[in-house]
């Protein structure tokens, strides 16, 4: 068996290192072709978006009679279209809030939209806002109290809360719900 020398085996192993990094770079691409991620292709917008319709019915007692409170709400084509950040078209809301006594006569109808609030909302809510829901609440110093919710349509959670309160002869009043801050 034939003895190599240190020297001459250090040469050969530095040598074999240095040949195979220059085979393994040779594989690698210029960087100008290296694709980091993809290139960002927006979306085109698809037609108006609009929500699926809702109708609840609850019965209250109020000052010692019951009512059957009926919210109904539904996309409206003649309200003004909102769009999302995206450039996405959405129908906005209508509801209807009708207030029953026990005879079946009506005690309150309205339809509330975005103009019905406009009050209590700021410019930015106005224009990319949906009216998004409406719900009994409880009864509050005498009246009845719902909650009402305008809301980004592509954004859970900006929303903003606003209260309705009806009294006894019919009247109502809306007001941003403070509450829940």
């Amino acid at each position: 068996m034939k003895r190599i020398s240190f020297p001459y085996a250090c040469v050969l192993l530095v040598g074999s290192t240095v040949a195979l990094l220059a085979a393994c770079d040779s594989d690698k691409k210029p960087k100008s072709d290296v694709i980091i991620a993809e290139k960002y292709v927006p979306r085109k917008p698809q037609p108006p978006i609009r929500r699926q319709p809702s109708h609840r019915t609850e019965q209250v007692q109020w000052g010692g009679a019951m009512y059957d409170i009926v919210i109904d709400q539904r996309p409206d084509d003649s309200l003004a279209l909102v769009k999302g950040d995206h450039g996405q078209p959405y129908v906005d809301n209508r509801i209807t809030l009708t207030i029953r006594r026990t005879d079946g006569s009506t005690f309150f109808h309205h339809d509330v939209t975005k103009k019905t609030l406009d009050a209590c909302l700021d410019n930015i809510f106005r224009r990319q806002g949906i009216l998004d829901g409406m719900v009994y609440d409880t009864i509050s110093d005498g009246h009845l109290r719902f909650g009402l919710q305008v809301a980004f349509p592509d954004a859970d959670d900006m929303f903003l809360p606003i209260r309705m309160l009806i009294d006894r002869q019919g009247n109502f009043s809306v007001a941003r719900d403070t509450d829940l801050y």
